[in-house]
């Protein structure tokens, strides 16, 4: 991934870690709080102790993140694979940018959208060039729909 998008996406991602540093922190003292509730506040003392437990994995998954980032190359890949930033273009012309890592977050980040191999897109542009094409099959009920495009760019 080229330096310039790798350290916009870094500190975006480092204010979304400071704000869920500071999330999980609350989250814990609400927990110690109750930890020695009356039987009628036991209900309270299970939320904000399972509340603290999934603000700590989150910020596991997060760091586990930026590590993947910072680990990875900062020279411009010449194909879609993780870590790469990635611009699709549908069929309908609707573009996407995303971020394409091994393991993405349970988190959802309003400015960074994230794909993973794993996923039909992603298995679908895995090894892709700027200008090749794509399609991958979206099961519904009852009945599948095919997405196609083309990788527009690879940063």
């Amino acid at each position: 991934m080229n330096i310039d998008k790798k350290s916009k996406i870094l500190a975006l991602l480092e204010n979304w870690l400071e704000k869920l540093e500071a999330r999980a922190e609350r989250t814990a003292e609400f927990a110690r709080a109750f930890k020695d509730a009356s039987p009628s506040q036991s209900g309270d003392r299970y939320i904000y102790e399972r509340e603290a437990e999934q603000a700590q994995e989150s910020l596991q998954q997060l760091r586990a993140l930026i590590e993947e980032i910072l680990s990875a190359s900062n020279e411009s890949l010449s194909s879609a694979e993780p870590v790469s930033y990635v611009t699709i273009t549908y069929d309908n012309g609707e573009s996407m940018e995303l971020l394409f890592v091994e393991n993405s977050v349970g988190l959802v980040f309003d400015e960074l959208l994230m794909l993973t191999p794993h996923s039909p897109l992603g298995q679908s542009i895995l090894g892709k060039q700027i200008g090749d094409r794509f399609s991958y099959q979206i099961n519904h009920i009852n009945e599948a729909t095919t997405m196609a495009g083309k990788i527009t760019d690879i940063a």
